[in-house]
């Protein structure tokens, strides 16, 4: 998946709908969040999940709060395999470091294999760790 294809369905994920094709405002993917009964519409930055690591945060948080362990498990275990592949030859005790090390991106990438398997998305995601 491109940069803009994992921001696109993390934000998808998280309530934001994006125009077709995606609008940008000084680089930054905009869109509004999908209004509730007491919403209004309010066009703002998309959060750039892939290079915030607090905005990553908050979206894998407000997931594990609506999902449960459901989306908690396949994320936790896709995250301590990425890191793992870039920390060959550590033991069972530092996996969890390394876990606790994860960048946005890599954060990103888990969060996309979690939604793939709970089926809140649908495309293969092919997404790659760029080194």
């Amino acid at each position: 998946m491109s940069d803009e294809e994992i921001r696109i369905a993390i934000a998808d994920a998280m309530g934001w709908e994006i125009s077709d094709p995606p609008e940008y405002e000084d680089g930054a993917l905009m869109g509004h969040i999908r209004p509730t009964p007491n919403d209004w519409r309010c066009w703002d930055m998309v959060p750039d999940y892939l290079s915030d690591l607090n905005a990553i945060r908050n979206a894998v948080g407000l997931m594990c709060e609506k999902h449960g362990w459901k989306f908690q498990e396949p994320y936790t275990n896709t995250l301590m395999l990425i890191t793992q592949r870039r920390r060959q030859g550590c033991n069972s005790t530092q996996k969890y470091f390394w876990m606790a090390e994860a960048d946005s991106r890599q954060r990103c990438e888990a969060f996309i294999d979690a939604l793939v398997i709970l089926n809140l998305y649908t495309e293969s995601p092919n997404v790659e760790t760029k080194e």
